[in-house]
């Protein structure tokens, strides 16, 4: 009975550390911003009807984000909004009830 724990121990083990580097690689790497700004980019221009573009993510995700070169237009390219960066802090803990907590934002 003992070996069966061990193992299941080393497995829980395994998954953690697992789950902590993906967290640290998707929050603290320029790979891992990329990725989510290509992914948020893609979700934005879904769900609206003109054009978002991001050019640049900075920051560490579970904290505070920096966008470079946002910009939002209409569906006939007009300008919306533009911005050269925009800097926000957050907590990461109320995005699993989908909400979203914005601080200290500044354009």
């Amino acid at each position: 009975m003992k070996r069966p724990l061990k193992i299941a121990a080393g497995i829980a083990v395994m998954l953690v550390v697992l789950v902590i580097s993906a967290a640290y690689t998707v929050t603290s790497t320029d790979w891992g911003r990329e990725q989510v700004r290509t992914r948020v980019v893609a979700a934005l221009n879904g769900a609206a009807h003109g054009i978002v573009k991001i050019g640049r993510i900075d920051g560490n995700l579970l904290h505070g984000i920096i966008l470079h070169d946002v910009s939002i237009t209409d569906s006939a390219g007009n300008p919306f909004v533009k911005v050269k960066e925009v800097h926000s802090a957050y907590s990461a803990l109320p995005f699993l009830s989908r909400k979203i907590e914005l601080s200290n934002v500044r354009f």
